[in-house]
C-alpha cells in the first residue's frame, strides 16, 4: 500500500519521505515486471496487455532512472535495482529497433507520390512486440492475434515509438551516462532515424491511444520534434558524428516552414488541436486531447513554436473539457475505449505540468489525493464521470465491467511526478524537456 495511513504525508519540500516512499514501492512493483532481457508487459492482469509496447516500457525506464536518482542515497540497492531494469528495457528496446533499422531505412526513398506504401507496416518499427521483438503473435482469451496481418496491423505505426526510446537514452545520458553499446547504437543509427522521423511527421498514422490512423497528431509531431532536439544534444556531445546543422536540415526541408510550421498547422483560434487530415485545417469538432499535455512536459514544445498565448489557452481547454473539476482526465471527449474513462497518467501528468509553472504546493496536494485514492493499486483509468459512457467493443464488459487494474504506464507515471517533485531535473523552468512558462492565474 502507498498511502501509510497510520503515518499520514509529511510535505515533501520538507522531507520528502511520504510521496518519497510510495514511488519507491511503486519502482519496486515495476521491477519485478521487468524480464531478465528487458520485456515487459503494460499489464499484470489484463491479457490484451500481454506484449512489449514501446511507449510505456520507454516511460517505464524513465521513471526507473530517476526513481534510482531519488533513492540512492537513502536505499542503495532498491535504487540499484531499479537502475538495472531501466538498463535492461532501453537494452531491449534499442536492440528491437536495431532489428527494425532495415525496415526504416527500406521507407528512405518512397516518394510521397506513394503514400499508401508509406502506410504499409513492413516499412515501419511497430509499436509493440513479443519476448523476442517480433511482430506479437498469439492467443488472448478466446482471441487469436496476429500483428503480422496487414489488413490489422496499421494502427500499430506510431511515430512516437523512436523519439520516446531517444528520450529515454537522453535522460540515462543526464543521469548516469550511457554504455557503450547505447553510444553505438545511436552513432550506427542516428542519421538514419533522422531521415525516417524527418519523412514520417507529414505522413498519418496513429495517436497515442492507438486509433485515427488517417490524421496527423499534434502529439507525433512533437515527440518528432523532440527527436530532433535530442539528436542535436548527442550531436553537440559528440556521441554521433552528423552535425546539428545536417539534423535540421533533414527535419526541416520537406515541410515549407520546417517542423515549427508544421506545429502552428495544428493550431486554430489560438489553441492546439489535436489531429488533422492532410491538405486540411484542425478538426475543431474532435477538439483536444489529454496527449497533448505531454507536447509541453515531454517534447519542449512551447509559444516559440506554437505563438502567443497558445501552450496556455490549450492547457486551459484541457482542464476545462477534459478534467473538468476532477484530478483525473478523460482522454477526450469522443472516447469510447472503456466508457471514456479518467486516465490516472493524466493526473500525475499534470502535477509535472503545474510544478513547473511553479506551483508546487498545488502540485503535490494532487499527487497526494491520487495516491491515497488509489492506494490499492494504479489501474489505467476509473469509470467515474466518463467521456461518453459507450462501451465501444465491449471491452469494460468483457473484462468484468471494471477498466484494467494494474497498468504498469500509471505507476511510472506516478514515480514520474515523484522524481519531478524532488527537483531532480531543477525546478521549474530549468528541466532540460520544458522552456520557460508562464504562471497561470490559477495557480498562482
Amino acid at each position: 500500500m502507498y498511502y501509510d495511513k497510520s503515518r499520514g504525508y509529511r510535505s515533501l519540500r520538507t522531507d520528502g519521505e511520504g510521496l518519497t516512499e510510495q514511488a519507491k514501492e511503486a519502482a519496486k512493483y515495476l521491477i519485478a515486471q521487468v524480464s531478465g532481457n528487458g520485456f515487459i508487459s503494460a499489464s499484470s492482469d489484463y491479457g490484451w496487455y500481454k506484449p512489449h509496447w514501446f511507449r510505456d516500457s520507454s516511460f517505464i525506464a524513465m521513471s526507473l532512472l530517476g526513481a534510482s536518482s531519488i533513492m540512492s542515497s537513502k536505499d542503495a540497492e532498491t535504487a540499484a535495482s531499479a537502475k538495472d531494469a531501466a538498463d535492461r528495457i532501453i537494452r531491449f528496446n534499442i536492440g528491437a529497433a536495431e532489428k527494425y533499422m532495415s525496415s526504416l531505412r527500406s521507407s528512405l526513398d518512397i516518394p510521397f507520390e506513394d503514400i499508401n506504401r508509406f502506410k504499409s507496416m513492413d516499412v515501419h518499427m511497430p509499436a509493440r512486440v513479443d519476448p523476442n521483438a517480433n511482430l506479437f503473435k498469439g492467443r488472448v482469451g478466446n482471441t487469436e492475434i496476429d500483428d503480422t496481418n496487414n489488413d490489422w496491423n496499421k494502427w500499430l505505426i506510431q511515430y512516437d515509438t523512436l523519439p520516446l526510446i531517444l528520450l529515454s537514452l537522453e535522460r540515462k545520458s543526464m543521469l548516469f551516462g550511457l554504455d557503450i553499446n547505447e553510444k553505438d547504437f545511436l552513432s550506427r543509427n542516428a542519421e538514419d532515424i533522422a531521415r525516417y522521423l524527418g519523412k514520417a511527421y507529414l505522413t498519418p498514422s496513429s495517436d497515442a491511444w492507438e486509433v485515427d490512423t488517417e490524421y496527423l497528431h499534434s502529439y507525433d509531431i512533437a515527440a518528432i520534434y523532440k527527436a530532433k532536439e535530442i539528436l542535436k544534444g548527442f550531436s553537440a556531445d559528440g556521441t554521433i558524428g552528423i552535425t546539428a546543422a545536417n539534423i535540421e536540415h533533414i527535419f526541416n526541408s520537406l515541410y515549407n516552414g520546417g517542423m515549427q510550421q508544421a506545429m502552428r498547422d495544428m493550431v486554430k483560434g489560438g489553441v492546439l488541436y489535436s489531429r488533422r487530415r492532410p491538405f486540411s485545417d484542425p478538426d475543431v469538432a474532435a477538439g483536444v486531447d489529454f496527449e497533448e499535455l505531454f507536447i509541453f512536459t515531454r517534447f519542449g514544445i512551447t509559444d516559440r513554436e506554437l505563438g502567443d498565448g497558445v501552450e496556455r489557452r490549450t492547457i486551459e481547454e484541457i482542464e476545462r473539457k477534459l478534467f473538468n473539476g476532477h484530478d483525473i482526465a478523460v482522454r477526450n471527449l469522443h472516447d469510447t475505449y472503456f466508457c471514456g474513462g479518467r486516465w490516472l497518467i493524466s493526473g500525475y501528468e499534470m502535477a509535472i505540468y503545474m510544478h513547473r509553472l511553479g506551483a508546487h504546493d498545488a502540485a503535490e496536494e494532487k499527487v497526494k489525493r491520487i495516491n491515497e485514492k488509489y492506494s490499492e493499486g494504479m489501474p489505467e483509468q476509473v469509470i467515474e464521470d466518463p467521456a461518453t459512457g459507450i462501451d465501444e467493443g465491449n471491452y469494460l464488459a468483457l473484462n468484468g465491467g471494471r477498466p484494467i487494474q494494474r497498468l504498469n504506464w500509471s505507476y511510472a507515471s506516478m514515480i514520474d511526478s515523484v522524481v519531478e517533485l524532488n527537483d531532480v531535473f531543477g525546478c521549474p523552468a530549468a528541466s532540460p524537456t520544458i522552456g520557460k512558462y508562464r504562471r497561470f492565474k490559477r495557480y498562482s
